[in-house]
């Protein structure tokens, strides 16, 4: 970890969280179930801050199934400036 993001991190007390969307279809990302982004297909988003504290994380397909969304779901809790990673579907 750099100077300047230990800096950023422990200034606003966050931890950071990169999404691995290994689908051939977006999904959108919910953080206690407030919508944060639209994931693209077969992209990254890297880096997301999230203060930390437990939370509940979600992702949902957003398009290309035939009966339901591909819907995956994790409870974590993000500590000081450490890095987490999720990969889906």
């Amino acid at each position: 970890e750099d100077e300047v993001e230990l800096d950023e991190c422990t200034n606003l007390a966050i931890g950071y969280a990169t999404f691995n969307n290994n689908s051939d279809n977006p999904y959108s990302l919910y953080i206690d179930n407030a919508f944060i982004s639209t994931i693209s297909a077969n992209s990254v988003k890297d880096n997301l801050k999230i203060q930390i504290g437990s939370h509940d994380i979600k992702v949902k397909q957003q398009s290309g199934y035939l009966f339901y969304p591909t819907v995956r779901e994790w409870e974590t809790t993000v500590k000081l400036c450490k890095h987490y990673s999720y990969s889906f579907p």
